[in-house]
């Protein structure tokens, strides 16, 4: 009983520190399919420092009027091949579109990408969004 608790504890310590690349990649998911609802701290506890230096400079960037025409599409994020190598992690990361407005179904298109993840201060997190080309 004594074993049971003790590797518990070291479960639960691991989950909160450190984790795993899929958890945290799951969790930046899950935090996107809310969509308008989406918690903007939540993103910035998945991303890197450097990410998340520029997620919050996002909104300043953005005019208010911003988007009027494209306020009906839905987005529905998923994730998928997490592969941990080290301190670095890769997952596809998919997104579907849907009630895209005719004039934009030619540039608005279902895609998927490479998700990057790297442990920082013993954490996974999401980087490299702002410039996925660059491997951090």
């Amino acid at each position: 009983m004594v074993v049971l608790l003790v590797l518990g504890g070291g479960a639960a310590f691991f989950l909160l520190k450190g984790g795993s690349a899929k958890a945290v990649a799951e969790s930046m998911v899950s935090e996107l399919n809310k969509g308008k609802d989406m918690n903007v701290d939540t993103l910035l506890s998945l991303s890197c420092k450097a990410d998340a230096d520029k997620i919050k400079e996002l909104p300043k960037s953005v005019p208010s009027n911003a988007g009027e025409q494209f306020k009906d599409i839905k987005t529905e994020f998923a994730v998928t091949d997490v592969k941990e190598s080290g301190d670095t992690a890769t997952a596809t990361l998919t997104v579907k579109f849907s009630n895209v407005p005719e004039e934009f179904k030619s540039v608005i298109k279902d895609d998927s990408t490479t998700m990057k993840l790297l442990k920082e201060d013993g954490d996974w997190k999401v980087c490299g969004t702002f410039n996925p080309d660059t491997s951090k």
